[in-house]
């Protein structure tokens, strides 16, 4: 098995297990998947595994996004790095559709968020210590609207059910970019994957 056919099947493995949990242990109606995150340590492997995918018919790349800028709206900074507020971090998105399949994949590598600075996601940061460096799945996401308030609507729901015992998740940072707002949720049923409840602000 190739490594770019390991990726996708690590995409299939965990829609699948994150989608049961959430229907079966974490009891979260309406919660249905339909994209998983794989960070890149840089954009050189991450165009390596969308030429392959592509030419391959692993997958159909459907849209690239070669730079977006995030702004952290909620949560902290990290190992004393100030990543709060405007231009936390840069990235470069590419979406992939595999076959057989309606949800995509999101591939991302971080990128500086300005000439001269850093790139520094806390939360990607720690994804990736889990792969040796390498390509990881980082998140899975769903889409709940296409307004900031049905994020926030989404945003208690998901707080009163860790409240009230009904599941452990936390919730660590939120985010805007050029075409939506979203919030990162971790907890143990997910193991090191995070949920991304969503809103496209360029729908609305």
């Amino acid at each position: 098995m190739s490594a770019v056919d390991k990726i996708i099947e690590e995409c299939r493995r965990t829609m699948r297990v994150c989608q049961a949990n959430i229907d079966t242990e974490m009891l979260l109606p309406g919660v249905t998947l339909d994209e998983v995150s794989v960070l890149f340590p840089s954009e050189a492997t991450l165009t390596q595994f969308v030429n392959v995918a592509s030419q391959s018919g692993l997958a159909h790349h459907f849209a690239t996004v070669p730079y977006d800028v995030f702004d952290q709206t909620y949560g902290r900074s990290e190992e004393g790095v100030p990543n709060f507020g405007k231009r936390a971090f840069g990235v470069r998105f590419e979406f992939l559709r595999p076959a057989g399949c309606d949800w995509r994949i999101e591939g991302m590598a971080v990128l500086p968020p300005a000439e001269g600075r850093q790139p520094m996601a806390p939360l990607h940061k720690r994804a990736l210590s889990h792969s040796a460096g390498g390509p990881v799945v980082v998140h899975v996401s769903y889409k709940v609207g296409n307004a900031i308030h049905h994020l926030q609507s989404e945003e208690a729901r998901l707080d009163e059910s860790a409240n009230m015992g009904r599941t452990d998740l936390g919730r660590l940072a939120s985010y805007r970019n050029s075409y939506g707002a979203f919030t990162y949720y971790a907890g143990g049923l997910l193991g090191h994957v995070y949920l991304k409840p969503r809103v496209n602000l360029r729908d609305g």
